[in-house]
């Protein structure tokens, strides 16, 4: 059983990473953090002040902690400053021995540290690292899915835009889209992680390889799902390096001003278009956990989140119908595999669509249906009302005379 001490584990990909410790059990979990919260689900919070090495280093040894997590949004100097601290303490901490360092992106290389910050933060604490005992690791997996189902894929992820916004119809794509990634849920990358603490070593660095499009391929299947064309530019590779990108403007807030958000979002789009974002194969965590099986872009669990909230509850219908249409004993032939229905040989989207365009017709007969029924209320009682004014005057009127 690994003591796991999660830093930033009240934030996006934190939260992440300790839901999937606690479902997989097995370990003790804590949460490094800088203000105390109850205890949940058998998680316990470690308070600590990252510039106090010692206080902190004390914090992990009473713990017993074996292996500090940081799960850091470091996309900041003042972050990438306290997990230097937090490997200081770690490396103090006579209980702790491994260290996994804020990545869980792509893989950052020395020669990108001049001119891309979230390189050159992780290059950061490798250094540290380097400098230590510690046995360390940097986990890499692309980019998440779950940005591409917001706000309906249950996600403990900020809004952040990776290309395509799938929700406001917008992409931007770097170069001509041809260019690789992979993509992953934050769900499946925490269940590696989990399984990650069995191993008695380490690589210094843990690949997982989830899904694999083209950024083109992403676009499509957001259109396709969303039943439109979206609003698209394509940024030139050089204009990306030199730190411009298109629609900067409606690209989420990071708590950074618009000229640093600006430059790390075109760093990001112009790494993913040279192919930076494809995980490398070579001793990745798949090989070593067959059992895991990763959720792809076309599984309709992720994609009928791209969808509204109407369209995704038109996907599960979809789904619905599809298998009752089939036969129970076909579950193999349901939409959502890498191609076609075996059966009726559409695949999930074409049916989907259908749906959507049958709802679609059938909202409109009811709006049709539900105007009359409206009116002819209405007109009823307008009709008792005259009636009732009509007869009040008449009576009124006998009676005068």
């Amino acid at each position: 059983m690994a003591i796991v001490a999660v830093a930033g584990g009240s934030g996006p990909v934190g939260r992440s990473i300790v839901d999937g410790l606690v479902a997989h059990g097995g370990h003790k979990v804590f949460v490094i953090s800088r203000s105390s919260r109850p205890a949940k689900d058998g998680v316990q919070y470690l308070v600590v002040d990252y510039n106090d090495i010692q206080g902190t280093s004390s914090s992990l040894e009473t713990s017993q902690v074996d292996t500090v997590i940081s799960a850091m949004g470091v996309v900041t100097a003042e972050a990438s400053a306290s997990q230097i601290q937090l490997v200081k303490a770690a490396n103090k901490s006579s209980t702790t021995r491994r260290f996994v360092v804020s990545a869980y992106d792509m893989l950052h290389k020395r020669e990108q540290v001049a001119h891309f910050p979230m390189a050159q933060y992780t290059f950061e604490a490798i250094d540290e690292l380097d400098g230590t005992d510690l046995e360390y690791t940097r986990v890499v997996n692309g980019f998440f899915l779950d940005y591409y189902g917001m706000p309906h894929w249950k996600t403990h992820l900020h809004p952040w835009i990776n290309f395509v916004n799938v929700e406001k119809k917008w992409a931007v794509i770097p170069g001509d889209g041809s260019a690789k990634a992979n993509f992953i849920t934050t769900q499946d990358m925490a269940r590696f992680i989990a399984r990650l603490m069995e191993l008695d070593k380490w690589s210094k660095v843990s690949s997982i390889v989830a899904d694999t499009l083209s950024i083109s391929e992403v676009l499509e299947i957001a259109e396709r799902v969303r039943g439109t064309n979206f609003n698209v530019v394509h940024d030139d590779l050089e204009k990306l390096k030199s730190g411009k990108i298109s629609f900067i403007e409606k690209f989420p807030d990071i708590g950074a001003s618009l000229d640093e958000a600006e430059k790390l979002f075109a760093s990001i789009h112009y790494y993913a278009g040279t192919g930076a974002v494809l995980v490398p194969t070579e001793d990745a965590l798949n090989s070593k956990f067959p059992d895991i099986v990763t959720k792809s872009a076309e599984d309709p669990r992720v994609s009928r989140n791209f969808s509204n909230s109407r369209l995704s509850t038109q996907v599960t219908l979809a789904i619905r119908r599809h298998k009752r249409s089939i036969g129970k004993d076909e579950k193999l032939a349901m939409p959502g595999g890498p191609g076609p229905c075996r059966v009726c040989k559409h695949t999930w989207a074409d049916t989907l669509k259908m749906t959507i365009l049958a709802a679609e017709k059938k909202a409109i007969e009811e709006a049709t249906k539900s105007f009359w029924r409206k009116a002819a209320t209405k007109a009823v009682a307008y009709a008792g009302a005259f009636a009732y004014a009509a007869s009040s005057s008449s009576a009124a009127s006998s009676k005068s005379k």
